[in-house]
């Protein structure tokens, strides 16, 4: 066999070890430290299973709907959205209470598929939920909308996401029901959130003409009950939305002047001439495009000399400087000569002619017969036959049949007109009616000589 050779001190067979090997010692476990090892093994705890967490996930979806079932038992049910959206919070907490137990359970190595089960029917009943939320708003929108209750229409319907032209629709309902029971300030806002929403719908052109027309309505009763500052805001309200074209600021900036005007004639009156000079220079520079504004810079500019100006301005055909500087140089100086000759100066007058039969009477012309008394102005419309008139001015009729003439004050009048055309004629028309066709005309302020229907 293989192996070293045999010698003389060495007389082991081939492959056995030579005498200087020894084997190594047999292993011995440390006795004194075991014990020790095995009580901290005893210590730790047993692992548990996540009853709780479990029991969580699985009861999810059953708790959001028991939620959702006795919502409305305490909650008024004027929205049906509101079910929905309890069982979504629910669903949302609890789904998130449960992410909090899983990583919990994950940092003491008991995780459990059932966690993620448990989140992801979180997740649904969210999305479930969420999903009808827009179709149930839009839903009850409609049902509103078809009972006429035009507010929660609209709430619902925007909460839907519903298109402008449906929103527009509403709140051109809306305006409706509002002018019908005479609320102009929300049939004004309402119109114009309409051609906010939908400034392409087919009726835009309509609404924008009752837009007009209400918010000057509005303006001129504000005017004539005192209010101006608040008839100023209603027009400068209407100038500065985006909705407002160039026909639009003509009419509603010259409101806006007028109402400043106004209320600045007021304080003269008060002899508040500071209060009453800011009011004119806020008309001057607000509106100073339109005829009020470009009224209120020359009155700005004859303050040293109001007769004077009021001359000035008569001769211009500018009625509002006219009338505001005369009455200035009326109260500044009262029982003066200057304050005779401020009473005699014209005063603007206006008024609405029109046929009885409905015919337009547009660019005819129009007499302004003056009469010292009521029963003489009332002898002569009576008779047709005397003329006792102490004075006549001439004018033209406006589109609609207005007027807008500087008469001389303290006079009683009484139009008659008559087509240019048809001036062979020995006739004239006039007011069939003798409580419409007389008028008296005062100094210094606007005068109101009616709507006047004639033959």
């Amino acid at each position: 066999p293989y192996g070293p050779p045999a010698t003389p001190g060495n007389s082991a067979p081939y492959g056995a070890p030579p005498q200087a090997w020894q084997p190594a010692a047999p292993y011995a476990p440390n006795q004194a430290a075991t014990p020790a090892v095995l009580t901290a093994e005893r210590t730790k705890p047993l692992p548990q299973y996540p009853w709780l967490d479990l029991a969580l996930a699985a009861l999810i979806a059953p708790i959001a709907i028991i939620f959702e079932t006795i919502w409305p038992a305490f909650a008024p049910p004027t929205d049906w959205t509101l079910p929905y959206l309890v069982a979504l919070i629910v669903a949302a907490l609890l789904g998130v209470a449960l992410v909090v137990l899983a990583v919990r359970a994950l940092t003491r190595q008991r995780l459990n598929a059932a966690h993620g089960v448990g989140v992801a029917v979180a997740l649904l009943v969210v999305v479930t939920a969420f999903s009808q939320l827009r179709a149930l708003s839009l839903a009850q929108g409609v049902a509103y909308e078809a009972n006429n209750s035009l507010a929660l229409a609209h709430r619902f319907e925007q909460n839907a996401g519903a298109s402008g032209s449906d929103l527009a629709r509403i709140d051109a309902a809306w305006a409706a029901d509002a002018g019908s029971a005479g609320d102009l300030a929300t049939q004004i806002a309402h119109l114009r959130t309409a051609l906010s929403e939908d400034p392409g719908n087919s009726l835009a052109s309509v609404w924008r003409g009752k837009l007009l027309a209400t918010t000057d309505d509005l303006g001129q009763r504000l005017i004539a009950a005192g209010h101006y500052g608040d008839a100023e805001a209603v027009y400068h309200a209407q100038d500065t939305s985006a909705i407002c074209d160039k026909d639009c600021r003509t009419l509603v900036e010259q409101g806006g002047s007028t109402a400043l005007i106004d209320w600045a004639r007021t304080l003269v009156g008060q002899h508040d001439m500071t209060d009453a000079t800011a009011k004119l220079q806020l008309a001057a520079s607000r509106y100073g495009q339109a005829d009020g504004g470009k009224s209120a810079t020359r009155i700005l500019a004859n303050q040293t000399n109001p007769l004077k100006g009021a001359f000035a301005a008569a001769n211009a055909g500018d009625q509002q400087a006219t009338a505001f500087l005369a009455y200035t140089a009326y109260v500044q100086q009262p029982q003066t000569l200057t304050a005779i000759e401020a009473t005699e100066i014209s005063a603007p007058t206006t008024g609405v002619i029109r046929k009885q039969a409905g015919s337009d009477v547009s660019g005819e012309q129009v007499f302004f017969i003056g009469f010292t008394s009521k029963s003489a102005a009332s002898a002569f419309l009576t008779t047709a036959q005397t003329d006792e008139s102490v004075i006549k001015v001439l004018s033209t009729i406006g589109n609609g049949g207005k007027f807008s003439v500087l008469l001389p004050p303290g006079y009683w009048y009484v139009p008659i007109w008559d087509d240019p055309t048809q001036a062979s004629n020995y006739y004239f028309n006039y007011s069939n009616r003798l409580d419409g066709g007389v008028f008296f005309v005062a100094p210094f302020f606007t005068n109101d000589g009616g709507t006047i229907v004639g033959a």
